[in-house]
């Protein structure tokens, strides 16, 4: 089948006349964390910012207008992006009245660790139906760890409570009903200099998010984002892909737009042409 998503994935389906053909198709999905999910999207026109977020909705944009270009319009909100196509019923696609929507909403916020990033979710979202959802967060915790000078039991305290608060939105998303979720694993790079000291502590902070996975149920999908941007580095070079080790730059943004789009078609099982 020559398919692509969001066009012919159905997530949410309305057979309003099965005489007429008529169904409605539409995906929801929500992106939480900190700085590098923010990217100053209350500031953008289109609420989406300039990073990876941005860049899933142009990439599914994309994807969508190669099967129904004359027929796409995109209207905006104070907090999503829609993509909008009707199908025209020609062979290989769908029949006659065919209507798809993505809602694309950025929910981070710079400076945020996993008790904040839960909290917003619980005051903006928690009895809104997401089709899935992305939470890139810990990196703010790491920089407290390594800034703070605290004492063992203090280190150990915020771990704790950074991994209760993860637990709490996984659950509490499991519990909304949200069929996939994804939980994008922290990075960083070693330029400048100072950031190696801080790799250890990374570590720390990835295990503490991978056990929080393991306990959860096998909706939640985690996916480690170093190696893919470490190739990158390796292609591109270290000014394309992080401005200062932490925050990614344009090129760094396309990786994880594009490992988040192939991740959203392989669990759909989208096969691309």
């Amino acid at each position: 089948m020559n398919s692509r998503f969001p066009c012919y994935t159905v997530i949410h389906r309305e057979n309003i006349s099965a005489q007429q053909h008529d169904w409605r198709i539409l995906m929801k999905l929500l992106f939480l964390g900190a700085s590098n999910t923010d990217c100053g999207h209350c500031f953008s026109e289109d609420n989406l910012g300039y990073g990876y977020v941005k860049m899933v909705h142009d990439l599914l944009l994309q994807e969508a207008q190669k099967d129904c270009p004359s027929e796409m319009s995109l209207s905006t909100s104070n907090c999503s992006v829609q993509i909008k196509a009707d199908h025209s019923g020609t062979s290989g696609n769908l029949p006659k009245g065919i209507c798809t929507s993505t809602v694309i909403i950025n929910g981070g916020t710079d400076g945020f660790t996993f008790p904040r990033i839960l909290r917003k979710w619980e005051q903006s979202w928690k009895r809104t139906a997401f089709d899935a959802v992305f939470i890139l967060g810990g990196i703010n915790e790491v920089g407290a760890l390594m800034d703070s000078g605290m004492d063992e039991t203090s280190h150990r305290e915020l771990l704790l409570h950074s991994a209760d608060a993860l637990s709490a939105l996984l659950s509490g998303l499991s519990s909304s009903g949200c069929p996939q979720i994804f939980v994008l694993e922290p990075f960083l790079f070693d330029t400048p200099q100072y950031l190696k000291s801080w790799m250890g502590t990374l570590e720390e902070v990835r295990g503490m998010i991978r056990q929080t996975v393991k306990k959860h149920p096998c909706r939640i999908h985690l996916l480690p984002t170093q190696p893919l941007l470490d190739d990158a580095v390796q292609r591109s070079g270290i000014q394309e892909i992080t401005k200062d080790g932490i925050h990614l730059a344009q090129e760094g943004h396309h990786v994880l737009a594009e490992m988040i789009v192939k991740s959203i078609w392989s669990i759909y099982d989208i096969q691309q042409s």
